[in-house]
């Protein structure tokens, strides 16, 4: 694709999309040719600790550490004019910004194909669909006769009225309110009222229905295209599996994009800070030099030299979903059951804000299990709440995703750089699927990211090859 034809494509792409101000400052830098190369810096390889600091070295303290000598610069006039609300951003040399940043403009709202947990099961009734905000998509979400849940693009295909106001179950299948079209769970219509009992019209209206399973009391929705990607089946961490473990759901939603959650949940070394006075964070040296450590789908990241003190170490797994293993150790006035391990997600609400669910698990069981729920009732859960509500202050302080552009990365921030070159490297195989398909003729869901490309069609503008 020639340069032009790239910016032409990135320009577009800001105009047909509700990304923010940071989104469509960053965009012309974020496009690249189907096919090309990942950059060096973006491919997946061992951060050491010299690597991760080196990498800055030669920022000047004035510039964010989120630019560089980059071939995909932005001149700084640019910068200036487009970043509406980022007034601070006349007041930085912003001559550049980095890749890695500019990527943020496709992932602000989730990265998609992956299982994600969107609601409690118990928060979910019967006879009525509900509307809910997931991955930047109004969706409905209702339960069939038999107890099955399924979740519907918000919208009846018929005249675009909401299924959540007012849409009623009967039996299998979802009726909208406005004119009484019905689906079944598969999001196919199954009649129109409105004609009588014979006519044509069903067989060609359908509704997006997305993949759902419900397990460990959570409603789970494969938030993507599965004709481009297939969902693979829902994997969940073995502590989830295991009757010797026991755990608590605890659910946050934080005016944070999920983005900087993620972050926060790689980043061992702000307990030492951030929860000082805590019921267990409190032990433990205040520095600390980290490492990363590959696993089989996804990677490790480390205190050298200090484990079973602290927040000392976390992981990231991609398995079909996104999700995070961590450990705290417990006091003895905990109870019995070991350390305390929690298994995080987070899910994009919008660009925004993001809902999250923290599962506090003990290896416990038969009376110590008993135990354990008792001492979480009495006062554990008040203190995991405490620290969360620290985690929520701090992060909502950041402002949004602009507060990556002046960023000075630490060496201890080793863990939070490795995340974002594999949400990275993850977002850039999927857009070469996506506009591939569209090449060859591929009508894009609503939810997909080169909505630009048939804008840029439909308003009779030269088609951009791909």
């Amino acid at each position: 694709m020639s340069r032009s034809r790239v910016g032409a494509f990135a320009r577009s792409f800001a105009r047909s999309t509700s990304a923010s101000p940071v989104a469509t400052t960053l965009c012309r830098s974020a496009i690249r040719p189907s096919g090309a190369r990942l950059p060096a810096d973006s491919r997946h390889k061992r951060l050491t600790a010299a690597s991760a600091s080196s990498s800055l070295s030669n920022v000047p303290s004035d510039t964010p550490s989120s630019a560089s000598n980059s071939s995909n610069a932005i001149p700084r006039s640019v910068v200036r004019r487009q970043s509406g609300d980022l007034s601070r951003s006349a007041r930085y040399d912003t001559r550049v910004v980095k890749r890695p940043a500019a990527i943020d403009a496709g992932l602000q709202l989730g990265l998609r194909n992956r299982w994600y947990p969107i609601f409690e099961s118990k928060d979910l009734g019967s006879g009525k669909a509900i509307g809910i905000k997931r991955l930047g998509e109004e969706l409905a979400l209702w339960r069939d006769s038999s107890g099955q849940p399924h979740v519907f693009i918000d919208r009846c295909p018929h005249r675009g009225a909401a299924f959540s106001e007012g849409g009623t179950v009967h039996g299998q299948e979802l009726q909208c309110w406005y004119h009484g079209f019905r689906y079944d769970g598969s999001g196919q219509c199954t009649a129109v009222p409105v004609e009588g009992e014979q006519t044509a019209l069903a067989n060609r209206v359908s509704i997006t229905s997305y993949p759902v399973e419900e397990r460990w009391g959570m409603i789970w929705a494969y938030i993507g295209e599965v004709d481009l990607f297939p969902s693979p089946p829902l994997e969940l961490p073995d502590e989830m599996l295991r009757p010797d473990w026991a755990g608590h759901i605890a659910r946050a939603t934080w005016r944070a994009n999920w983005l900087l959650v993620i972050d926060n949940l790689m980043d061992p070394m702000h307990a030492s800070w951030l929860h000082a006075k805590s019921y267990t964070l409190s032990k433990g040296k205040k520095s600390a030099r980290l490492a990363v450590r590959e696993l089989d789908d996804g990677f490790i990241v480390e205190r050298e030299n200090q484990r079973g003190v602290n927040f000392d170490w976390t992981e990231y797994h991609d398995n079909g979903s996104l999700w995070f293993r961590l450990e705290i150790p417990y006091p003895r006035s905990a109870g019995p059951g070991g350390p305390f391990r929690i298994l995080g997600w987070s899910t994009p609400v919008d660009a925004e804000s993001s809902l999250s669910y923290f599962l506090r698990m003990r290896h416990v069981s038969g009376w110590q299990r008993r135990l354990w729920d008792l001492l979480y009732g009495l006062y554990l859960e008040r203190n995991h709440w405490n620290v969360l509500e620290q985690d929520r202050r701090i992060l909502e302080s950041q402002r949004g995703l602009s507060s990556r552009l002046w960023e000075h990365m630490a060496q201890t921030d080793i863990g939070v750089v490795r995340l974002r070159r594999m949400l990275n490297e993850a977002y850039w195989s999927q857009q070469e699927v996506y506009l591939a398909a569209a090449a060859a003729g591929r009508k894009p869901s609503s939810g997909e990211r080169v909505k630009a490309l048939l804008a840029a069609r439909g308003a009779g503008r030269e088609a951009i090859p791909v």
